[in-house]
C-alpha cells in the first residue's frame, strides 16, 4: 500500500514497505506493474543488512532506505547520503542506495532477479563503508590505482551472497567478474579467507578512533596518498605488512611512501589533526622537535 508519496519529474514515487532496516520506495507505477517481483527482496535486504552489520562491524547511524529505480542511460545502481526522491518526501536526509526496477524483475544467467540480489549486496556495503566510517573509498570509486573498477564492494558481494545461502548467485557474481578487475576482488577474499572478517573490522575500529576522513579537505583525498592511508589500515587490521600481497594482486604500492606512513602512524598523537587530513609529513617533524 501506498503510505507517502511525492512527484519526481514525471514519476510519482510511493512507500511501499517498512522492513526492520530499510524503508523502501518506488515510482507507483512501476509498483502497480512489478510489486510481486520486487517485494520478493524485502527480506533479503533485511539479512544483507544483519549479514554487513556483522561482518564489517559498522552500520549508517540511522534510518537508511532503498529506492526502486525508473532506470534510464545504462543506469543499474548507486549508494548515497541522500537520495533526492526520497528527501522530498521525508523531508530530511534520506542515505541510502538505488536499484534499477528491471533487475528485480529480469533473469539473469539462469537466476531470476540476480541483479537484485548483487546490487543490493554491492550498494548496501558501500553505504555501511560511507556512512559507518568515511567516504571517498579509491576501493569503490575507481581510481587510477585500483583499476578504475569497485572491488571491495563487488568481494563483499561475492561473500555476503554465499553466506546468506546464495551459492548460484555468489558463484555467478564471481565467474563474471572482469579479468582486470578479479586481482583486486581476489585480495579482498584471500585476506578474509585468511584472517576473517576481523582484519575488515579492525581496520574500520582503527580509522574511526583515529578520525581519519579519506573525503576531508586536504592531501588525503588525493591518490596516491589516499590509496596509501588505505594500504597502512588495511595491513593494521590484517596484523601484518600487506606491501608484498598487495603488489602481488596489481597494487602499485611506493614502498618508501608507505615506510613513511608507518612512522607517521605511530607518532600521530604529536599532532592527530595534521595525521587525519593527510600531512603526515608534518607529524614527522612535530615528533623530531622540528
Amino acid at each position: 500500500m501506498a503510505l507517502l508519496a511525492a512527484t519526481g519529474g514525471r514519476q510519482r514515487y510511493v512507500k511501499i514497505h517498512e522492513g526492520k532496516y530499510w524503508t523502501w520506495y518506488a515510482p507507483e507505477s512501476i509498483w502497480n506493474l512489478y510489486g510481486s517481483s520486487i517485494s520478493r527482496f524485502f527480506d533479503y535486504a533485511d539479512r544483507v543488512y544483519e549479514a554487513l552489520r556483522s561482518d564489517l562491524g559498522v552500520e549508517p547511524k540511522g534510518r537508511v532506505y532503498i529506492l526502486v529505480h525508473p532506470g534510464g542511460a545504462g543506469f543499474a545502481g548507486f549508494a548515497t547520503g541522500d537520495i533526492a526522491e526520497i528527501r522530498a518526501i521525508t523531508g530530511r536526509r534520506s542515505p541510502g542506495i538505488g536499484v534499477v526496477y528491471d533487475a528485480f524483475v529480469n533473469e539473469a544467467y539462469g537466476i531470476r532477479g540476480y541483479w537484485a540480489y548483487v546490487l543490493i549486496a554491492h550498494e548496501a556495503t558501500n553505504l555501511f563503508t560511507g556512512e559507518g566510517v568515511t567516504g571517498g573509498w579509491p576501493w569503490a570509486d575507481g581510481t587510477e590505482i585500483w583499476g578504475r573498477g569497485s572491488p571491495f564492494p563487488y568481494a563483499v558481494a561475492v561473500l555476503v551472497t554465499r553466506q546468506l545461502g546464495l551459492e548460484q548467485v555468489s558463484a555467478t557474481h564471481y565467474r563474471i567478474l572482469n579479468p582486470r578487475d578479479r586481482p583486486y576482488v581476489d585480495l579482498f577474499i584471500e585476506i578474509v579467507s585468511e584472517r576473517g572478517w576481523d582484519a575488515i573490522r579492525r581496520m574500520f575500529r582503527l580509522m574511526i578512533e583515529d578520525g581519519v576522513r579519506l573525503d576531508a579537505e586536504g592531501p588525503i583525498a588525493r591518490e596516491p596518498l589516499k590509496s596509501h592511508y588505505v594500504f597502512l589500515y588495511l595491513s593494521l587490521g590484517y596484523g601484518a605488512d600487506l606491501a608484498d600481497k598487495l603488489v602481488r594482486h596489481g597494487l602499485p604500492v611506493n614502498r618508501t611512501l608507505m615506510a613513511q606512513l608507518y612512522q607517521a602512524y605511530e607518532r600521530r598523537t604529536c599532532d592527530i589533526a595534521a595525521w587525519r587530513l593527510g600531512y603526515y609529513e608534518r607529524v614527522l617533524r612535530c615528533a623530531r622537535g622540528s
